[in-house]
């Protein structure tokens, strides 16, 4: 743990992984509550996690076309005594035990903290995908980034990832309304100086051909 507030995970057992990386350095930044894993509201019981939809067949195309994946999370529910960070990381083990083995999971980055402000690893803040980034030497203008809250999208865009998509699935749905109201069209648009595509999913069963065709 770096800190009180702030989890890195690195799976060494997949760090083999790195070595057969896609040259162009492309990896998946997915959110875990809404995306890999159903959002449970301050889930603390491993009992109760469940996979999103199509996220096994994400995680096949990732490791069989050697794209490393990294989860970064906000868990201000640790923080708000909710619960723990043993909590946490049962649930982790559990996810990761029913995603199987292998896949192309490097690196868990999550944090407790509840305000974003002077906390650079809290979403919208991108200090997670960064630190991974520096770390793996990632090319963030040729990654992905997925999530279904629009603070994921925010720190993809902060960070300078070049494809950001947003799901319906967990948060997605009250928050698509939101999406909309910042693009130009339904289907993507180019946020500012950082030139980030924005891409709207119904889900992730589509995903691994949608990326394919980029």
């Amino acid at each position: 743990m770096n800190n009180f507030c702030e989890h890195k995970l690195i799976l060494e057992e997949n760090n083999y992984f790195l070595e057969r990386i896609n040259q162009k350095r492309v990896a998946i930044f997915l959110d875990r509550d809404g995306v890999i894993i159903k959002d449970m509201h301050y889930l603390s019981d491993p009992e109760n996690v469940i996979l999103e939809l199509g996220i096994k067949n994400l995680m096949k195309f990732a490791y069989k076309n050697y794209i490393p994946v990294f989860v970064v999370t906000n868990q201000s529910g640790i923080a708000r005594k909710k619960f723990s960070w043993n909590d946490y990381l049962s649930v982790t083990n559990r996810m990761l035990e029913i995603i199987g083995s292998p896949n192309p999971i490097v690196g868990i980055y999550s944090n407790s903290h509840i305000e974003t402000k002077n906390n650079y690893w809290r979403k919208p803040n991108p200090g997670m995908i960064l630190n991974a980034a520096e770390q793996f030497k990632i090319n963030l203008k040729k990654s992905f980034l997925i999530g279904d809250r629009i603070t994921d999208l925010q720190a993809g865009v902060n960070a300078g990832i070049g494809n950001v998509i947003h799901l319906l699935t967990g948060h997605g749905f009250k928050e698509r309304k939101g999406v909309k109201e910042n693009v130009k069209n339904k289907q993507l648009f180019f946020l500012n100086k950082k030139s980030s595509t924005i891409y709207l999913l119904d889900n992730l069963i589509d995903f691994p051909s949608y990326l394919i065709k980029l």
